[in-house]
């Protein structure tokens, strides 16, 4: 579902989103998504930086970093597909979304259990990295925070250090809106991709 579609299949979404995104109006685009629109360019803040989106032709770029294929159909299909609705602030797990069930045991292994072990015993260091990448502390579990990953589309991390008897675990939650924006598939590409930007970048993660 993540990483086992060959490359020439991203680059025909790529294609497909961006022939969409010209027949969208961009005004409305940014209106519905929290962007801004100006002067052919649509400009989103996507993990806390910047991005800049062409109008029509969909050309995506972050000055700061590189944007993997994956990225970039995500923040195009979130541009395109907007629908408008603030976030709820009511939570879902990843197996509680459509279809999200199904693909729950991958979702743990690509990105749950990396979490949980690279933070295990560092829920300080955790609750700094939420901060770093712009987000709200919460008191839940050893360590919580809310991240917006694009302007409506926030995911509430939690981790638990675990025990002797217990090992250390993490989770990350979908605004109940979240499915309004994008389909699940796409919700497990965005939520990999940002919570590698948000806590593996560089030494981040790291023991």
């Amino acid at each position: 579902m993540y990483n086992l579609q060959p490359k020439k299949h991203y680059e025909a979404a790529l294609l497909a989103i961006k022939k969409e995104f010209s027949s969208k109006d961009p005004q409305l685009m940014a209106e519905c998504s929290g962007a801004v629109w100006h002067d052919g360019i649509l400009k989103v803040i996507y993990c806390g930086q910047p991005v800049s989106v062409s109008y029509p032709d969909g050309q995506v770029s972050l000055q700061e970093d590189l944007l993997s294929h994956e990225e970039e159909i995500v923040i195009l299909q979130y541009l395109t597909w907007a629908k408008g609705l603030p976030p709820r602030g009511r939570w879902l797990s990843f197996r509680e979304l459509k279809g999200g069930y199904n693909h729950w045991v991958p979702f743990q292994k690509e990105i749950l259990f990396p979490l949980a072990s690279a933070y295990h015993g560092r829920a300080e260091e955790f609750k700094r990295q939420i901060l770093r990448s712009k987000g709200e502390l919460v008191e839940q579990g050893d360590a919580g925070g809310i991240v917006y990953v694009l302007p409506k589309m926030p995911l509430y991390y939690l981790l638990w250090n675990g025990s002797a008897d217990q090992p250390p675990r993490s989770s990350i939650l979908f605004d109940q809106v979240a499915e309004t924006y994008l389909p699940t598939a796409s919700l497990y590409v965005m939520a990999i991709e940002a919570t590698k930007k948000n806590f593996f970048t560089g030494d981040r993660g790291k023991k």
